[in-house]
């Protein structure tokens, strides 16, 4: 049949997490492929649960890294919720602390969240999924990449709408009980200059 129509969306702002696993190439050297992809599925299958729980959207997955948005209109309403991608870091870093200890491994992850415009859409004809592109993206990878291991870099649009979103009303999950934001991670939470 003939192809669906190409279709772009424009976001005004969305919220953008990236986080990479450190230390898992030293480590994946060691094991061999069939343990490194048990051990990636074990870890992106809790990353996964987490997602599902804090009603963000999962972008993908790239080797070791993760990405995830919030504020897409055809996911969770649309609600455009940076408080969700907040928690959700601080929940990976839990769970990626608590999957090394438990497997004798040194493993740590990095995130960097990022709020800004963005365009969306299905590129190509085959494995499509959705995608989203431009500066967000590019600064949400590097806020990522300079984070200290163990820590959350924040842009400073990220902080403001965190500010905004957290502002007079804790934040509630999809059950509407009051959510109890984690302690911040050993390596902390800073923003970017």
């Amino acid at each position: 049949g003939p192809a669906p129509p190409f279709v772009v969306h424009a976001f005004e702002v969305v919220s953008v997490l990236q986080t990479d696993l450190v230390g898992f190439t030293a480590l994946a050297r060691t094991m061999e492929a069939e343990e490194v992809l048990r051990m990636l599925n074990d870890l992106f299958g809790s990353f996964d649960q987490l997602v599902s729980q804090h009603r963000v959207f999962k972008m993908e997955t790239v080797g070791d890294a993760y990405i995830c948005a919030s504020g897409l209109p055809d996911f969770a309403g649309g609600e455009h919720r940076p408080q969700a991608l907040l928690q959700l870091a601080l929940d990976v870093h839990a769970a990626v602390a608590q999957y090394g200890a438990s497997m004798g491994f040194k493993l740590g992850l990095r995130a960097g969240l990022h709020a800004g415009p963005a365009i969306g859409g299905v590129v190509g004809t085959t494995m499509q999924r959705y995608h989203l592109f431009g500066s967000t993206m590019n600064a949400s990878e590097r806020l990522e990449a300079t984070a200290p291991t163990g820590g959350l870099h924040l842009s400073d649009a990220a902080r403001r709408g965190l500010e905004e979103a957290l502002a007079g009303a804790p934040p509630r999950s999809a059950a509407g009980d009051v959510l109890d934001l984690q302690p911040v991670p050993p390596g902390g939470l800073r923003t970017s200059k």
